[in-house]
């Protein structure tokens, strides 16, 4: 069973603007990943794996400095959303049901990042031993 939570966080001004930086960071690997398997499937009639796109992951996280700046399991995490699409899709064929092929996402519409608890992210006491949200890059966010 996986537990899941969910809060409110209260960021300061610089530390929304970073997390709206990663939303679009993230954005911008969803919708390359989706053109690199249309790309793929058009010319060459190859479907492109998640495992494929997440090896590049590493080298493109190497040189593309504001793509080191999300945590490497936050863009594996936006990979795997990609992959669930397609394979939503590919099912709703076998099924004959009436599905769309997954589409390219606009930076206002991306509104959720996934992070690994533990991993770039944990929950922790600050010095008045109120509970914040450490986010890696980002600091500690006040959580209601």
């Amino acid at each position: 069973m996986k537990l899941t939570y969910q809060y409110k966080l209260k960021p300061t001004k610089t530390q929304s603007r970073l997390l709206w930086q990663f939303l679009a960071i993230s954005c911008q690997i969803y919708n390359d990943a989706l053109k690199e398997r249309k790309e793929a499937w058009e010319t060459e009639r190859r479907t492109v794996t998640y495992q494929e796109q997440a090896l590049k992951l590493k080298d493109l996280r190497a040189t593309d400095k504001e793509l080191a700046l999300l945590n490497f399991s936050a863009c594996q995490h936006v990979l795997r959303r990609l992959d669930k699409a397609f394979k939503r899709f590919f099912n709703g064929l076998k099924k004959g049901e009436k599905v769309g092929y997954p589409r390219f996402k606009k930076p206002h519409r991306f509104r959720t990042l996934e992070f690994t608890y533990g991993d770039g992210t944990k929950i922790m006491p600050d010095e008045k031993g109120r509970l914040r949200l450490y986010v890696q890059n980002v600091g500690l966010i006040k959580v209601i």
